[in-house]
């Protein structure tokens, strides 16, 4: 018997319960992934560190060096280096507070003076009044901000933890990650599957190393052009705002616009006016060089994916995890489009992976 229901009903209804399900999926995975993110998070950073450590580790392995001594010796070095870029961060931040406290004085002045003169006309009685006003309310909502302060420690508690779950799960991908790969796809007794699982690993190790190194390279350039420029109009925390530019390279179409943006506002509340606007026309050209030059030269296809793929991405993995999620959500994004592009290959078309390229996890 023919149903009454049209076709294009049928379809419509098939296609909307498939997608209510996968949607459910979607959800309770990213809750599942949100209340797991203190481990899921400092294992997926770890694969980061692996994938930029493992060539160094890979060289002093094929001058003789135990699996042992390769990896302590990477550690050290990574320690030294991290340790090294903190103190000299907080030695330029500590020169520059009197300067910066400075700055600061002097735009609460000049603040103060136009909302006395300005087109508010408050008097100085009415502007001294707002201060005393807004003293009171923090005063009067000291415990909101003391409990305020209790879930940040929670905070750094949480991610104290998650650094060292970070540095565990990278010691061993250094050490023995080549063995757990091995490992891992000798467990597929179906050849077929295995060489695919073969071939998206080392695939998708691949498009990690070329992001990761690429974009660090892209931050570096625009860390030094821009550092130049802000060392040139005399603004203050040089390296420091140097260094947001490096990290907000890692921040595909917002991280460039926003650490510029903050270096902006430094030039203007410490230097001026004609300074703030000289960096941001500094900032522009950088910023046009690095989209125009340096990211199709130096990360060329690794991201290869739409301008709204990337904005989704961010969007989301700054949703479930915050900055770190907004942080990893593009080389996670791109590391799935490489394995939806190898199903979507016919078998006749696909190639073995090569040795060299397979990852060590």
């Amino acid at each position: 018997m023919e149903s009454s229901v049209p076709r294009w009903l049928q379809v419509t209804a098939a296609v909307g319960w498939r997608l209510l399900v996968l949607g459910a999926v979607v959800w309770g995975a990213t809750i599942v992934l949100a209340e797991l993110r203190v481990l899921i998070i400092p294992a997926i950073l770890s694969l980061f560190v692996g994938c930029l450590a493992t060539p160094i580790s890979e060289r002093l392995r094929a001058r003789g060096l135990g699996r042992l001594p390769t990896t302590l010796i990477v550690f050290a070095g990574t320690a030294l280096a991290f340790t090294g870029i903190i103190w000299f961060i907080s030695s330029q931040i500590a020169n520059s507070v009197d300067e910066i406290n400075e700055s600061i004085d002097e735009a609460t002045v000049q603040i103060t003076e136009w909302l006395a003169e300005g087109p508010l006309g408050l008097t100085e009685a009415r502007v001294d009044e707002l201060i005393d006003q807004a003293r009171q309310a923090i005063t009067d909502n000291s415990d909101g901000l003391i409990g305020g302060l209790a879930g940040g420690a929670a905070t750094v508690l949480e991610v104290i933890t998650g650094f060292l779950l970070m540095l565990v799960f990278a010691f061993f991908i250094i050490k023995d990650g080549d063995r757990f790969w091995i490992w891992a796809t000798g467990l597929i007794d179906d050849d077929n599957r295995r060489s695919r699982v073969e071939r998206i690993g080392s695939r998708s190790w691949v498009t990690l190393r070329n992001y990761l190194g690429g974009t660090a390279l892209v931050g570096l350039a625009d860390a030094v052009l821009i550092g130049i420029g802000l060392l040139v109009l005399g603004v203050p925390l040089v390296v420091p705002l140097a260094l947001l530019v490096f990290f907000g390279a890692f921040f595909p179409l917002i991280g460039a616009t926003i650490s510029g943006a903050v270096a902006v506002l430094v030039a203007l509340a410490t230097v001026g006016v004609v300074q703030a606007l000289i960096l941001a026309g500094i900032v522009l050209g950088v910023q046009r060089v690095e989209g125009d030059i340096l990211m199709p030269i130096l990360i060329g296809k690794a991201v290869d994916m739409h301008p709204l793929l990337i904005i989704v991405a961010l969007t989301i993995g700054f949703i479930v995890a915050g900055l770190i999620g907004g942080f990893l959500a593009v080389p996670i994004l791109a590391v799935g489009i490489v394995g939806v592009k190898d199903f979507a290959t016919r078998p006749t078309e696909e190639s073995p992976p090569e040795r060299e390229a397979s990852p060590p996890v």
